[in-house]
């Protein structure tokens, strides 16, 4: 397909494909908060908990409710301890 119609909704599904998807996940927080803007929290599981993902979504103002992953090379703190 020579020229594609950038209005379609597939058009933006197969912009998507090529993209991050931690980058396309918080493109969707942000259109999600401009619907629901009593949002406070995001849940899901460990395979987005990663510490520049977590601070990504702490800048658009929300909690993150998450799986941490095991991983030798990162650390978390909460409450004072390390993990």
């Amino acid at each position: 397909m020579e020229n594609p119609d950038k209005r379609t909704v597939g058009y933006r599904n197969r912009t998507n494909v090529t993209r991050k998807s931690t980058d396309v996940m918080i493109d969707m927080l942000k259109q999600a908060l401009t619907y629901a803007d009593s949002a406070r929290y995001v849940l899901f599981d460990s395979w987005f908990c990663f510490p520049g993902i977590l601070l990504k979504i702490k800048g658009l103002g929300l909690h993150t409710i998450a799986m941490m992953k095991s991983m030798k090379t990162v650390k978390y703190n909460y409450q004072g301890k390390t993990s």
